[in-house]
């Protein structure tokens, strides 16, 4: 039931996630930072959220105000968005998930990017792809693998989801796929893929935000179970 919800292009929740998108797209950074902070929360404890929302979270990378009008692919309405009913309910889901990082940057473009490569890093850590000897081994065992960070607080951490095999092999997966998501619309994007660009210009920028994004997910290309997936990825797109 749940991943109906999320997985298909027309489903519930992807529809309303796209259509804050459209409407925060617009130029609303502190719209577009709330989503990412609602949308990574849910990381932790469902890492499949970054394959149903890659593309979705692909968008909160690139914004940025000098280039409002990324688009996302989709059909959702943003119509009404903002004068729906039940403005109660969304006034509460508004509430900031991480009070310091809405305050630094709820006014500032930047935030919603912070936001989601912090969530990358943090899932990383969590399931132990950081710089991990342990994972490096051509049996690629997990030995190791499950050590979860005492800096923590995220709801798997606290339930001991983090210590588990197959969670470990569920977040390194989804964030492969989301890097090679990201990969691959970065590669097919002319404006991206394109070598001639000016220093400062919106083309420069985006490209930024782009690779940051590629960088903040390339963590979970660290055991050697994705080596030669990571490869033939990089071979057969650049």
């Amino acid at each position: 039931h749940i991943v109906a919800l999320h997985e298909a292009s027309d489903a519930p929740c992807k529809r309303f996630v796209r259509s804050v998108l459209q409407q925060g797209a617009k130029g609303v950074p502190r719209l577009m930072l709330v989503l990412a902070l609602q949308l990574t929360s849910f990381v932790a404890a469902a890492p499949a959220v970054l394959k149903w929302y890659s593309d979705e979270l692909r968008v909160l990378v690139l914004f940025g105000l000098s280039s409002v009008g990324v688009s996302l692919e989709g059909d959702g309405d943003a119509q009404g968005l903002l004068n729906m009913e039940g403005a109660e309910e969304m006034n509460r889901l508004a509430q900031p998930l991480d009070p310091a990082l809405q305050e630094t940057y709820t006014f500032t473009d930047i935030g919603p990017r912070i936001a989601v490569c912090c969530a990358l890093h943090q899932l990383a850590e969590q399931a132990g792809l950081l710089h991990n000897p342990h994972i490096d081994d051509s049996s690629g065992s997990l030995n190791g693998a499950c050590h979860c960070s005492t800096r923590s607080s995220s709801p798997a951490a606290a339930s001991g989801n983090s210590s588990s095999v197959g969670w470990v092999l569920e977040a390194e997966a989804a964030g492969v796929a989301l890097w090679n998501s990201w990969l691959q619309a970065t590669v097919a994007d002319v404006e991206l893929s394109n070598d001639r660009f000016k220093v400062g210009s919106n083309v420069h920028r985006l490209k930024v935000r782009a690779w940051q994004g590629l960088t903040a997910a390339a963590a979970f290309l660290s055991s050697s179970r994705q080596e030669q997936a990571a490869t033939a990825a990089l071979q057969g797109k650049l």
